[in-house]
C-alpha cells in the first residue's frame, strides 16, 4: 500500500459570520467541555434566515421540537469558511442525549464543503423534546485523514478471520 503523500497536520477550522444586524445574537463556536474532551459541542441557533417551519416562537425565546419518531435537519449558524488541513470532520451525537432518545446521526463534513453545518436528530424516544437557542445538539470531532492509493489485487492473503458480521463472536 503507498501513501500518495503525508497529511498536513496543522489544521484549523474557519467560520463567516452569518449576523444579518449587529443587534442579532450570533451562534456558538464549537468548543470542548474540558481540555481533555475530544469532541467540540454543537449548538443550535435559531436565525431569521433559516427554514421557518423548525421553529416555533413564544414571547420568551425561539425554540424547537422533535416529536417521538420525527427526525429534522437542525442548524447550528456556523457557516464553514475554510478548514485547513487533512482532517476528518464527523458530527457525532451527543452521549447524554442519546441514551434519552435523541440522536444526532452521524455525518461527514469534508473539507472542501462551504456552507452551514446542519445537524441530522432523530426522536427515537416517546417523549416530545424541545431545544432552546444555545442548547448543545451534537458535538464534531476531528481526526487526521490519509489518502491511500487504491488498487485491485489478484488475490488476497489469509486471515484468522474469513467471516464477517459477527465472525468474532457477539
Amino acid at each position: 500500500m503507498h501513501i500518495l503523500y503525508k497529511p498536513n497536520m496543522l489544521s484549523a477550522i474557519k467560520f463567516k459570520s452569518p449576523l444579518t444586524s449587529p443587534n442579532q445574537t450570533g451562534p456558538y463556536l464549537p468548543a470542548r467541555a474540558t481540555t481533555s474532551s475530544s469532541g467540540y459541542d454543537l449548538h443550535y441557533y435559531n436565525s431569521l434566515h433559516q427554514d421557518n417551519s423548525l421553529h416555533q416562537s413564544n414571547q420568551l425565546n425561539d425554540y424547537f421540537t422533535i416529536y417521538p419518531g420525527e427526525t429534522k435537519l437542525v442548524p447550528t449558524g456556523l457557516v464553514v469558511a475554510d478548514i485547513i488541513g487533512d482532517v476528518d470532520i464527523s458530527i457525532r451525537p451527543r452521549s447524554g442525549l442519546s441514551s434519552r432518545g435523541i440522536v444526532a446521526i452521524l455525518g461527514t463534513i469534508d473539507v472542501d464543503y462551504r456552507g452551514e453545518i446542519k445537524v441530522i436528530m432523530i426522536n427515537l424516544s416517546d417523549k416530545i423534546v424541545r431545544f432552546s437557542p444555545g442548547d448543545r445538539i451534537a458535538q464534531l470531532v476531528i481526526n487526521p485523514i490519509v489518502y491511500p492509493a487504491m488498487e485491485f489485487a489478484d488475490d488476497s492473503t489469509e486471515t484468522e478471520r474469513q467471516g464477517g458480521f459477527g465472525s468474532t463472536g457477539i
